[in-house]
C-alpha cells in the first residue's frame, strides 16, 4: 500500500475514534458527503457499534481504541463483480477506473477489556478528486 494511502486510512479511523464526525465527513468524497450527512455516518458507525456489543453481550457503548489498516490489490472491475454470499455493492458511479486507488480495510479495535478483538472492519474504496483522495465508498463487516 502506498504512504498516502495508508496515511489517508489513519486520518480517517483517527475522526472515527475521536468520534469526530463532521472531520470524518468532510474525508469522504464529494459524492459521499452531498448523499449523507455528519450525523448520517454517525448513525451507521453506531448502529454498527450497538449491534456488535449486543453481541459480546457489553452493557455500555463502548467506543474503537484503535485500528488496524490493510489494503489489497482488488480492482474496480472485481469489486463491481456480483458476489454468490453478499449483495451486490452498490458502488457509486462517480468511482471510476481513473479515480480508484485502492480498496482497503480499517479494522476497528475493542480493547483489552472486552471479550472481543475488534468491532467491525470499514472496507472502502480510496478515490481521488481533483488531486484529494476521499472515501468514494464503504460498507460495514464483521471482523476478520
Amino acid at each position: 500500500m502506498e504512504p498516502a494511502h495508508e496515511q489517508f486510512g489513519q486520518e480517517f479511523a483517527a475522526r472515527i475514534i475521536a468520534r469526530d464526525y463532521a472531520a470524518a465527513h468532510g474525508l469522504l468524497s464529494p459524492w459521499l458527503q452531498r448523499a449523507m450527512t455528519p450525523e448520517g455516518l454517525q448513525g451507521i458507525i453506531e448502529a454498527r457499534l450497538t449491534e456488535m456489543m449486543e453481541a459480546a453481550e457489553c452493557d455500555t457503548l463502548t467506543y474503537p481504541v484503535g485500528c488496524q489498516i490493510d489494503g489489497n490489490s482488488s480492482s474496480l472491475e472485481f469489486l463491481r463483480q456480483p458476489r454468490s454470499y453478499a449483495p451486490a455493492r452498490p458502488i457509486p458511479a462517480e468511482v471510476t477506473d481513473g479515480n480508484f486507488r485502492q480498496w482497503m480495510s480499517l479494522q476497528f479495535l475493542a480493547g483489552e477489556r472486552l471479550a472481543i478483538d475488534a468491532w467491525f472492519d470499514l472496507w472502502m474504496i480510496l478515490a481521488e478528486d481533483g488531486g484529494k483522495l476521499g472515501v468514494g465508498y464503504f460498507e460495514l463487516t464483521d471482523p476478520d
